[in-house]
């Protein structure tokens, strides 16, 4: 009759290691077991791109903070679709350039938040090389297309009209950009490259650069006063972390 409760307790320990090594099991296959969703966050300095930067520029004279989120799906193959929504700051000011000579004579400046979002497709050039070979690292392009909204605050009151004479259009189409106070939204097409480093099996650094494309000449609200048609465009350069769900729930390792 003693052996009785040995027996007893040793199945009740046999069932509970069981249990808990199917419990561990779940755990692991639910961890190896990745959804096609990913979100991210990102920060770093965005760049105007415009009438009021030269050619030849200081580029960090224009660096502005921004940040973004974004959504990722993965596709088959190499490819993913992804949503990006962008707050940041954007400014250009003649004042900061001396060549050409003109530029500290008109000296217009503006400065605005910027708002954006986008849907991109995305090829990631390594994916198939991680899955053989286990690298940590990878390469991917994207390009899409976007909505861009800015409501620049623009500053006229320095401008040397004798320098340029009425009939320049610095002087002529300032009535005409003057009037347009209201908030502007233009589609902008991104296009960029990036790399990311798997830092666990959910979590990845990345960093990118890319040039937002605009589709008009109003993304700083000069156009009639600067005598150019060049369409507006400014670029994100980020550093972020991606966050890969779990196929089953929100585990992250």
């Amino acid at each position: 009759m003693k052996t009785l409760p040995l027996i007893f307790t040793g199945l009740l320990l046999a069932l509970g290691n069981n249990n808990s090594l199917h419990a561990q099991n779940r755990l692991t296959n639910q961890l190896e077991n990745p959804s096609r969703w990913e979100v991210g966050v990102g920060g770093g300095g965005s760049l105007y791109f415009g009438d009021l930067t030269p050619a030849k520029r200081d580029y960090l004279k224009e660096i502005t903070p921004y940040g973004t989120a974004l959504v990722r799906y993965y596709l088959p193959e190499n490819f993913s679709l992804r949503g990006n929504v962008c707050i940041g700051q954007l400014s250009g000011d003649d004042s900061k350039y001396s060549d050409p000579e003109w530029r500290q004579h008109r000296n217009f400046s503006f400065t605005t938040t910027l708002y954006e979002v986008s849907l991109m497709l995305e090829y990631d050039l390594l994916r198939g090389n991680r899955e053989q070979t286990g690298s940590k690292w990878g390469v991917y392009a994207f390009a899409g297309l976007g909505l861009c909204y800015t409501k620049p605050q623009r500053t006229f009151s320095k401008l040397d009209v004798g320098y340029f004479g009425n009939t320049d259009k610095a002087v002529s189409g300032l009535g005409a950009d003057l009037s347009n106070e209201s908030g502007h939204v233009t589609v902008v097409a991104p296009v960029g490259l990036g790399a990311s480093y798997q830092l666990s099996k959910r979590i990845s650094l990345f960093g990118e650069g890319s040039v937002r494309q605009g589709f008009d000449d109003q993304i700083d609200g000069f156009s009639k006063s600067v005598g150019s048609s060049k369409k507006d465009a400014y670029a994100f350069f980020t550093l972020g972390l991606n966050l890969r769900f779990n196929g089953r729930g929100w585990w992250v390792q």
